[in-house]
């Protein structure tokens, strides 16, 4: 195998990990000729306060370099819930079926920051020389979207809906102590409805499952594994726990085929140990 690199923009933001991080699970995405790259550039001090900017950069596949363009958002360089320097505040990507760019960024147990597109991103133009156009801050569903973290978009096989998943924080924030929810947006309905509300509770027995990234097997089935936490420490974190779901995130069975709620709790799931100890 043969690896390439290729200069995506000058001048990104690398005082921390917060472009390149494990839990940064939708910055860099593929849809049909065309790749796209979402991260936040270097730091702007005129005027102040310091800020970094988020861009979007677009390549085609079948060759040429990548096209940058600015987005109208930025967070503050301080570490804080909005700051660049708590790499908890990544920016996630999707496009949906009608080519439109879905974009969330900054929330740390923060308030839903999401926007989407004016125009779809798929076709020859690419925003304009001075940026690319968005909507104004919207929400999704309008439900449990007040201390959000570790936003992650994602499709799946089979269908043409966009899917969004992420961690509504409780008491304390959310580390060691939150839900996890699924929502699904319907392109051709332009609107996005719940799909696991949540799909685990954590709030109520005081921890929170800290997820791997969604996969599906051969079957088609949605796939989840993760850990639990038992408080803000991550010393607390221990087993790992998976899941499979045939209706695209609606109804949970353990691996070894046990209903799981919904949701998914602290005393209905099964630990991978203990399926492979049966």
């Amino acid at each position: 195998a043969t690896t390439t690199l290729s200069d995506v923009h000058p001048a990104g933001y690398a005082t921390n990990g917060i472009n390149s991080l494990s839990l940064t699970r939708n910055n860099l995405t593929s849809v049909g000729d065309w790749q796209f790259a979402a991260f936040y550039g270097a730091l702007a001090c005129d005027p102040r306060p310091c800020r970094a900017p988020i861009l979007i950069a677009r390549r085609s596949l079948k060759g040429g370099g990548w096209t940058a363009r600015a987005t109208p958002f930025s967070i503050e360089d301080a570490y804080s819930d909005i700051g660049v320097r708590d790499d908890h505040n990544v920016v996630a990507m999707g496009i949906d079926a009608k080519g439109f760019l879905h974009l969330t960024f900054g929330m740390h147990n923060a308030p839903l920051a999401y926007v989407v597109t004016t125009a779809p991103v798929l076709g020859p133009a690419f925003g304009s020389d001075v940026g690319l156009a968005f909507g104004y801050r919207r929400a999704m569903t309008g439900e449990a979207e007040s201390a959000v973290t570790y936003p992650e978009f994602f499709h799946l096989a089979g269908s043409r809906d966009l899917y969004f998943s992420y961690r509504m924080g409780g008491a304390g924030g959310g580390s060691g102590n939150g839900d996890q929810y699924i929502n699904r947006y319907d392109a051709a309905a332009g609107h996005w409805t719940r799909v696991a509300s949540p799909m685990v509770d954590g709030i109520s027995s005081s921890m929170n499952a800290y997820l791997n990234t969604f996969a599906q097997d051969r079957s088609g089935a949605l796939v989840a594994s993760w850990t639990i936490r038992e408080s803000p420490d991550w010393q607390t974190n221990h087993d790992l726990y998976a899941a499979r779901s045939t209706d695209q995130g609606a109804t949970w069975r353990s691996i070894g085929g046990k209903r799981l709620g919904p949701p998914i709790t602290r005393a209905n799931a099964d630990s991978l140990a203990r399926v492979l100890a049966l």
